[in-house]
Parts: structure tokens; sequence; C-alpha cells
């Protein structure tokens, strides 16, 4: 019998992301977000701040300036989002490997439920309920052997009723 080694990593990093996205969530968010009184406040701060100077540099002849560098926050919230996010995708990606090398189907399978299982909620949901969708809209169309018209049957055949005449 052959080693799943590609697909037990996968199973493995799926786990992880799991674990990581379910103290995420219940732990709820470690960061501590700005009140919004502070938000508006430095907005309003900075719009005023930046219309005094244009008032004050009317007479003056404008030259261009870079605009300032915004640092941008990179909090453990969103370390820990992007970590789900890519441990998931790999374990995904290391299931689907495992399963081209004819690895052990069941270690595939369940790297790859725990790796979409791992992705961002939404992108989770969003796949399982266009899947859904997709199945459901296969199951109510109708092939040519089945479709039924009232009084008569159509099938592959013909009208049945033409054949009689």
């Amino acid at each position: 019998m052959r080693r799943s080694v590609t697909s037990s990593l996968g199973l493995l990093l799926g786990a992880v992301a799991l674990v990581i996205a379910a103290v995420q969530h219940v732990a709820g968010p470690f960061d501590r977000e700005a009140p919004l009184q502070e938000v508006v406040a430095e907005k309003a701060k900075s719009l005023y701040e930046t219309l005094r100077e244009q008032w004050a540099e009317e007479d003056r002849v404008p030259v261009e300036a870079a605009p300032p560098a915004v640092a941008e926050r990179t909090g453990i919230d969103r370390t820990l989002r992007a970590s789900t996010a890519a441990c998931g995708a790999v374990a995904v990606a290391l299931a689907f490997l495992g399963f081209a090398r004819r690895e052990d189907p069941r270690t595939c399978a369940g790297a790859a439920v725990l790796g979409v299982a791992a992705l961002p909620l939404a992108l989770s949901l969003g796949v399982l309920f266009a899947a859904l969708m997709v199945s459901l809209a296969w199951r109510l169309m109708p092939t040519p052997a089945t479709t039924v018209v009232p009084g008569r049957e159509v099938g592959p055949a013909g009208d049945r009723d033409q054949a009689r005449l």
C-alpha cells in the first residue's frame, strides 16, 4: 500500500487551520477597535487642518506634494484570518495533489474537507450555496425521456398520440 504523505500533510494543515479559525471565532476579536467617536474626531481634525492649510496658501503658488504615507494596521486578527485562509487553501491543494498521486482517497477527502471548512466563513458558505443551487437546478431540469405533457406522454420516440393516428 502506498503511503499518503501529501494528503496527510494536507490533513494536518487543514486541522491546524480549522483550530485557528475556531479559536478566533470563539475568543472573538483580539485587536481593540477604535471607538466611533475617535475615528470621527480624527477625520474631522484632519479635514479642518487640510482646509486651514489650503486657505492659508491661497496666495502662494501651489506645489504638489506627495500625500503622507498612512501606516496600514496589521493586527493579530488580520494575521490570523490570512494564515487560516492560507493553511486551508494549501490543505485543499495538497488533497488534490494526493488524489492525483493516487494516495488513499479517505485521507485526500479528509484534507479537502478540513481545508474547505477552515476557509473564511463567507467563502465557504458561498461555495456551498452555489453547489447546492447547481445541484438543485440539475435535479429540476427535465430530461427528454421524462417530459410529461398533460394528457399525453412525450419521449425520445416521439409523440405516441401521433403514432396511433
